[in-house]
Formats: C-alpha cells, sequence, structure tokens
C-alpha cells in the first residue's frame, strides 16, 4: 500500500517579529506504484495576520491534476488545477479572525495521477486576530482643481487615506479614487499625518518626514517637481517635531524649535526673507523644491499653512505668520518674513485655512481674523477682519480646525460645534445651504477628541479611534463607501 512519506516540522519567521516564529509542518509524501510524488508542501509564513496571505508551494511529479483545499472555510478553496508542470506556487488569503485567539487552518493539498492514483500532504497555517483598527490622527486635505480627500494615522503606525487621488493623494500607488480607506505604501512609523492642497505627508518616529501626492512646486521637499503616487523622503530633514501641509507649500518644526518650509513662495509663504524663491517651478512662479528655514522663528513648537499665508504658534503663547495675510499686525498685505499676531499671547494651537486664521487660547475660548464672508470667524458678522475676533460662545475648546470657508471646534464636553459656510452640509447639523455665522452643534457626535476641515468636508476622530466624516462625498471623502452623495450629518468611516 502506499503513504505518506516521512513528515518534517520547518521553523518559518518570514515577516514575523522577533519571538514571533511558529513552527510549520511540512510533508513529503512518497507514492508507490503509479501514485505521483509531493515533496516540499509547505504555507509560509506559517503564523499570518488576520486577512493575511501564505504562499502555498509543493513540487509535484507523476500528476495531472492537484486540489488545494482547507479544513475551514478560505474564500476561494477547495481548488483544482493542473500539475502537470510539476510546479505548486500559489498565493491564499486567509480570513478574518475577529476573535481573541489564534485559529490554526489545516490546508492539504491532493494530487492525482491519469492512471488515477492519488498522494496528500498537509501543512498547518496559524492566523493571528485582527489588530485593532483605529484612528489617532485625522486630517483632511483638498486639491485645487476639484476634489478632496482624508488620510488618518493609525494606532499601528500605519496611514491609510481616502477620496480623491488624481494625483496620488492616496499614497497608494495608484490614480483611482477610493471610498473607503486604502494603506499609503511603505508607512508603518508615522506618528503624525497632514494633509494640504494634493500633498499629504507622515511623520515618522525616525522624526524624518516622508510626502506624497501634487508636487508641481516642490511641495514633497525631496527636489523634484514630479508628482508622487508612494511616498518619498523630504530632504535634509532629520530632527522634525510636527509637520503642516498646505496650499502648495508644506512646513516642519524641528527639535530645535526653528521652522523649514518648501514649496511655492510667490507671496512669501516660506518665510525666508524672499518671495522670488530659489528656484522657478510651476507656470515659472518661484518656489524651493527642498526645504529653507523661516528667519527669525526659534522656538515654534506647531506651524500651520493656510491658502496663502505660514502661523506658527511660539512655547511662550504668540503666534507669528508670515506669507499673503490676513496676517494680523494691522494689514493684510504679505510678508516673507514673519510678524507676530497682535494681541494673541495664550495660544495653545493655532490653525490658518484659504481665508482666515484661528487660535484656541490656554483659557478656552477661540479667537479667528482674516476673510469673512461666510461668517467663518464666527462672530456673529460676516465683515472681514485683520484682527483676532472672539467665536460666539465657544469658552471651552479642547481643539479648532479651519477649512476653506468654515471652521470647526472639539467643546469641553466632546461635541463639536462648527461654522461658516454650508453649501454642501459643512457644518453637519442635518441642514445643507445657509451659513452661519456663529457656531452651530455637528449632529450625533458626542466623544470628539479631535475635528479636521477640509474644502467642502469635515471629520472628527472619537475617543474610541473611529471617524465620522459630513459634507460634500463626491470622491469618497466621507469614507463610508458611498461615494457620490454629500451628507449633512456625520458618517462612520468604514474599517477604522
Amino acid at each position: 500500500m502506499g503513504g505518506f512519506g516521512t513528515a518534517r516540522v520547518t521553523l518559518v519567521c518570514v515577516g514575523l517579529a522577533i519571538g514571533s516564529c511558529l513552527l510549520a509542518s511540512t510533508g513529503t509524501a512518497a507514492a508507490k506504484g503509479s501514485k505521483p510524488v509531493i515533496s516540499n508542501f509547505k504555507a509560509a509564513p506559517a503564523s499570518v495576520p488576520s486577512e493575511g496571505t501564505v504562499i502555498v508551494s509543493a513540487t509535484v511529479s507523476g500528476a495531472k491534476e492537484c486540489t488545494l483545499s482547507s479544513s475551514k472555510a478560505v474564500a476561494g478553496l477547495p481548488a483544482t488545477f493542473s500539475c502537470e508542470s510539476g510546479n505548486v506556487n500559489t498565493g491564499v488569503l486567509m480570513p478574518a479572525n475577529t476573535g481573541k485567539k489564534a485559529v490554526k487552518y489545516k490546508l492539504r493539498l491532493i494530487a492525482v495521477a491519469s492512471t488515477g492514483g492519488k498522494s496528500k500532504a498537509k501543512a498547518t497555517v496559524s492566523v493571528s486576530p485582527a489588530v485593532p483598527r483605529t484612528a489617532t490622527v485625522v486630517a483632511a486635505g483638498y486639491n485645487n482643481v476639484n476634489g478632496d480627500y482624508t488620510c488618518a494615522r493609525l494606532s499601528t503606525g500605519h496611514v491609510e487615506c481616502w477620496g480623491y487621488n488624481t494625483y496620488g493623494e492616496l499614497g497608494d500607488g495608484k490614480t483611482t479614487y477610493s471610498g473607503t480607506p486604502v494603506e499609503v505604501l511603505g508607512i508603518t512609523e508615522a506618528t503624525q499625518v497632514t494633509a494640504g492642497a494634493g500633498q499629504s505627508c507622515a511623520l515618522l518616529s525616525t522624526r524624518h518626514i516622508d510626502c506624497w501626492g501634487y508636487n508641481p512646486d516642490g511641495e514633497l521637499g525631496d527636489g523634484t517637481t514630479t508628482t508622487k503616487d508612494t511616498p518619498v523622503e523630504v530632504l535634509g530633514i532629520t530632527d522634525a517635531i510636527h509637520v503642516a501641509a498646505g496650499n502648495l507649500d508644506t512646513c516642519a518644526v524641528l527639535s530645535t524649535g526653528h521652522v523649514k518650509c518648501w514649496g511655492y513662495n510667490g507671496f512669501g509663504e516660506l518665510g525666508d526673507g524672499s518671495s522670488t524663491g530659489p528656484e522657478a517651478c510651476f507656470s515659472g512662479e518661484s518656489c524651493s523644491k527642498t526645504p529653507v528655514e523661516v528667519m527669525n522663528i526659534a522656538e515654534a513648537t506647531q506651524v500651520t499653512n493656510g491658502g496663502q499665508n505660514t502661523c506658527a504658534r511660539l512655547s511662550n503663547g504668540h503666534v507669528e505668520c508670515w506669507g499673503q495675510g490676513p496676517l494680523d499686525h494691522g494689514t493684510t498685505t504679505h510678508s516673507d518674513t514673519p510678524v507676530e499676531a497682535l494681541g494673541v499671547t495664550q495660544a495653545t494651537q493655532v490653525t490658518a485655512a484659504s481665508s482666515d486664521t484661528c487660535t484656541r487660547l490656554s483659557t478656552g475660548p477661540i479667537e479667528c481674523w482674516g476673510g469673512n464672508q461666510y461668517g467663518q470667524l464666527g462672530d456673529g458678522e460676516t465683515t472681514t477682519s485683520a484682527t483676532p475676533k472672539k467665536v460666539s460662545g465657544i469658552t471651552e475648546a479642547t481643539w479648532v480646525t479651519a477649512g476653506w470657508f468654515d471652521t470647526c471646534a472639539v467643546v469641553s464636553n466632546s461635541h463639536v460645534e462648527c461654522w461658516g459656510i454650508n453649501g454642501e452640509g459643512e457644518l453637519g447639523n442635518g441642514k445643507t445651504g445657509n451659513p452661519s455665522d456663529t457656531p452651530v452643534k455637528v449632529s450625533g457626535i458626542s466623544e470628539a477628541s479631535q475635528v479636521t476641515a477640509g474644502r467642502d468636508h469635515a471629520c472628527a476622530r472619537l475617543s474610541t479611534g473611529h471617524i465620522e466624516c459630513w459634507g460634500n462625498n463626491q470622491y469618497g471623502q466621507l469614507g463610508d463607501g458611498e461615494a457620490g452623495n454629500e451628507s449633512d450629518t456625520p458618517k462612520k468611516v468604514k474599517g477604522i
């Protein structure tokens, strides 16, 4: 009688952390007479994460066809295929494991000869429980052409993005939009993510910065003006503690408290004392394709990029801005070096958008200045102001974000309030069309810890690590899998 040959045990550590190697059983089945011979049958790696892929391989002789099956349900199995060539080499996507313990699957290969003789071999694969995919940072971006997108830093250190993707904004190596999150390739150690006008960046645990997406003016900082659909490293940045992507320019705060910026510089956005720029980039306008140092900033803790201006929050609570106004030094003209925001001495956060800038004060209120045609300053008026105005009714904010023509804040009870334009449901209060020059409550949000606003959508990260978004959804920037339909109330992002 024919039977199995000797079984072997192999230590497989492919793709696994130290201490996570498991034993994969491999089998060699020798058959007598007309039976096929299966040798070196294995599934590697022997342990994979939930929904991980294993490569099943074997050498087969004397067989016409083979069948691969599993002791537990696996999509696509059992599968029967020709193995006359003598080689088996196929990928198998293992099922999701929603439990708390690893699940073992016994994969079996049956080889059948033309005479009907059969041989069998087995290998075991362990599927680990799914790691909770929760977000620690969410960032809403936009493209100056016509599309919004969103990115999130996950608790695993990975980054996922969704929405518009014509210029590689999602970083997944493709240029097709996605209504649900896709993984940015090659990012595994992110501590922060930021999204601007088509370019996104991740601050890594190494304090380097990787960026991807739109790059006509060097806003990726890699020394080129070539758009990238996967991350590239910003040149010369090795000690960053914060990064912010804006409208065609990007800036980083260094561990020294200095600030460096790169990208478009037509209005002095780089803060290096020049609005002519060291190089000519898109349409012959000035820019820098690599980081340059902002003048006279030595104690920065945070930086933000608006439409044509940039601001830094200093360790003493003051704010300094540069570029095209509103700069809050009594004028809306531009400055290619930093100027102090008048009257701001207790800032704990600063955020800039296309037309306005806001600060959250240590005492709890929010103050904004700049354009106000849609009430985005939140002071109950629609008059532009070059000096800070207090937002009505907010006394205990914990977070603030300025969008294209709207602004949102997390208040002390973990609710979110927004004000400004509402043509696409940006205020999230169940209404569309009428702007509000004072804050209104976003419907159904009660556990927010952060909020971010793009051009015409906004998202909140909840204390649970989940994300909810509202507003325009033409390209799937709300992440609920239903691209094309705007929503004036929050929608849950799928999979996070």
